[in-house]
């Protein structure tokens, strides 16, 4: 038996709202959300505080969810909000509105995956309107994570509307369980199988990608496309293109003559330092990416999916 003394001053005591264990390689730790707004990492072994910070916000954090494969702790805070925390470094990677994970609504409940059979993770997300959507969970070169939508259901639960409160996967039968707010439980069966084709979707085109990079040479006329030697330089220089013909005028500007030069307005005259054709007018970016105020940032970060 291990007591956890969670920090917190003594009249003002924190209250645990949400916990999930960490396998680390120095040992089991114990992820504690509280009612504060912040986290408390403990050692399960001792029952240590090893660390305690903010969770970005001072709003209760009601779940927590490990994603063991790519080593990160999914918090979410008041329902709304949704930050990813480096399970090593303890370090911020992402934060994100619950509404852009689950496609419009806010969460009530998330789930973090890993498909040992098919080589993958994923986070199960269970919107307050009933709704379930499913995310691949991937690691980028710059550590942070990309989660693409794999799956979305409007009504999960046996209610429509009912909120989704718990979210259990149990890897022997590949089925997840869902319990909503109404203390009904519904089963999801072969989760794999509900996926269907677009787990395997999102692999082959990245490894494609990253091939046609690696394969990607300049073409020359005679070159070899599928040797890593350059092929001989040509041995004749090809013509050179035509230069286009010059652009012709509206059939108003060719009928005038030198005697008819006073009528021409300025609105009529063509800047022929823009192509032919009146410069665009380009609005002045605004806070945010619109019109009205300059910025250097856009208003959400970009996630994938």
């Amino acid at each position: 038996q291990r007591e956890f003394h969670l920090p917190g001053a003594s009249e003002h005591p924190a209250t645990p709202s949400s916990m999930v264990a960490v396998p680390q390689d120095a040992g089991l730790q114990l992820w504690v959300g509280l009612d504060t707004g912040s986290l408390a990492v403990f050692e399960v072994q001792s029952g240590m505080l090893m660390r305690s910070f903010s969770c970005q916000g001072p709003e209760v954090v009601v779940c927590l969810a490990f994603c063991h494969r790519n080593s990160v702790v999914f918090a979410l805070s008041a329902h709304k909000r949704v930050t990813i925390w480096d399970a090593s470094s303890y370090s911020c990677l992402q934060k994100y509105p619950a509404e852009l994970m689950t496609c419009g609504s806010d969460l009530s409940a998330m789930a973090a995956i890993d498909l040992q059979s098919a080589e993958l993770s994923l986070l199960v997300l269970a919107g307050v309107d009933g709704s379930l959507c499913i995310r691949r969970i991937t690691r980028r070169a710059d550590r942070k994570l990309n989660c693409v939508l794999l799956w979305y259901l409007e009504t999960a639960g046996s209610d429509m509307g009912c909120p989704l409160t718990a979210l259990s996967y149990h890897a022997a039968t590949d089925s997840v369980v869902l319990g909503d707010a109404g203390c009904h439980v519904e089963l999801l069966r072969e989760l794999r199988e509900q996926l269907g084709t677009a787990v395997d979707m999102v692999e082959p085109a990245a490894r494609g990608s990253a091939a046609a990079q690696q394969q990607a040479q300049v073409s020359l006329p005679g070159a070899s496309r599928t040797s890593e030697e350059p092929g001989p330089l040509p041995t004749t220089v090809p013509a050179p293109a035509p230069a286009p013909a010059p652009a012709s005028f509206p059939p108003r500007e060719a009928a005038r003559n030198e005697d008819h030069i006073a009528d021409v307005h300025p609105e009529d005259v063509i800047d022929d330092s823009h192509g032919g054709y009146p410069a665009a007018e380009t609005p002045e970016l605004a806070r945010d990416g619109y019109p009205g105020e300059n910025s250097d940032t856009a208003a959400f970060p970009v996630f994938s999916g």
